[in-house]
């Protein structure tokens, strides 16, 4: 309940000036909807004129977040908290980042704080033939990963706590290509690839009870399933229009998919963080992705990186003011912090979209 609140509160903050901040009939709502018809050079204009008359008209965040697209910048400076190789992170309890820890061809699951000054070892391969992958938050308790056993090639997914204690949860699963937890239901995603059809879907695993429902059934593809923060939804990376998108799918597996974003270039790694507000990764060009945010209810996309590499794998902390996510911008795999709450200050992008109308009126 208290994760849900905080979240409400971001988004809450996120719109609440906007309502208010009013001038000569013109509030910065219209920029957001300028954006959104990419009539992107009236929202940087309109920008221009209500922050000449007041700079505090222009000081949401996210309509900051927004200029910065139009004029292609990077609206964040993440900071990197891990310099060695390092991947998958997901935040786990008081802004703890638990990763896998690249190391030799072996995966070390390890955690540090968003400072990046602590650091520990929760699980390190006992021998070559075993390896830890993908760390998920399994609450104040534990994480959980899958490690993958290559003399059969089979794998086990795991439970481990703080000071080190382990048990498996499931074993032996073949096909096992992804998997998410929620600890507020106590179920497991399962992306399974299944031989005998030839593509991979999804299934829900229900820990308590031990029973296996399969959420999808298509000639498609559906991967990385991963569950909301509350537990409640579940999104999924489905190709069943050629590219790759992202869609909804019900717990019953009745209920078939529900796409929530329909643009024509693959999606990676979503992460729904509640009901109207969901993170992915996208291709931005060759060899290159970055890291979006989109609002459901408002139908706004925010382009949160933009820097030559892959950025992908973001995860937000449950107060809603952190991000963290994998990138290979400084060339090899590390994982970066930005405080949603302070992107791009309003007069470094006054400057910026001075510069862009400019340059733009030049070419005309």
């Amino acid at each position: 309940m208290k994760k849900s609140l905080a979240i409400s509160l971001v988004l809450l903050f996120f719109t609440g000036c906007i309502k208010k901040n009013t001038i000569n009939n013109i509030t910065p709502e219209l920029i957001v909807e300028f954006a959104k018809q990419d009539s992107i050079d009236k929202a940087a204009i309109l920008f221009k004129s209500l922050y000449e008359k007041d700079p505090m008209l222009v000081s949401d965040p996210m309509i900051r977040v927004l200029i910065a697209n139009v004029v292609g910048i990077e609206p964040y400076r993440p900071v990197r908290i891990r310099k060695e190789a390092s991947a998958s992170p997901r935040f786990w309890k008081h802004h703890r980042v638990v990763f896998q820890e690249i190391n030799a061809g072996k995966g070390l699951i390890s955690w540090t704080d968003i400072s990046g000054d602590t650091l520990k070892r929760l699980y390190v391969p006992e021998s070559d033939d075993v390896s830890g992958w993908t760390p998920v938050s399994a609450g104040d308790s534990g994480v959980i990963f899958y490690k993958m056993n290559t003399r059969d090639t089979t794998t086990d997914i795991v439970f481990i706590s703080e000071n080190g204690t382990m048990h498996n949860i499931l074993t032996k699963q073949k096909g096992l290509d992804d998997f998410d937890y929620s600890p507020i239901t106590n179920q497991l995603l399962l992306n399974k690839y299944l031989v005998s059809e030839g593509d991979e879907e999804i299934y829900l695993y229900d820990l308590k009870s031990g029973k296996e429902t399969r959420l999808t059934d298509n000639i498609s593809n559906e991967t990385e399933p991963v569950f909301s923060k509350d537990g409640k939804k579940i999104a999924c990376i489905t190709d069943s229009l050629l590219f790759k998108n992202i869609a909804t799918v019900g717990k019953t597996g009745r209920e078939g998919l529900k796409l929530l974003t329909f643009t024509p270039y693959n999606k990676y790694s979503p992460m729904m963080v509640n009901d109207t507000l969901l993170l992915f990764s996208a291709s931005t060009g060759k060899f290159e992705t970055d890291i979006f945010m989109q609002d459901l209810k408002r139908k706004v996309v925010y382009r949160l990186t933009q820097r030559h590499g892959q950025n992908w794998n973001a995860d937000m902390s449950d107060d809603g003011a952190w991000i963290v996510f994998q990138s290979t911008r400084d060339t090899t795999f590390g994982i970066y912090l930005i405080s949603i709450f302070q992107p791009i200050g309003e007069d470094s992008l006054y400057k910026e979209v001075k510069k862009y109308l400019k340059n733009k009126k030049e070419k005309q």
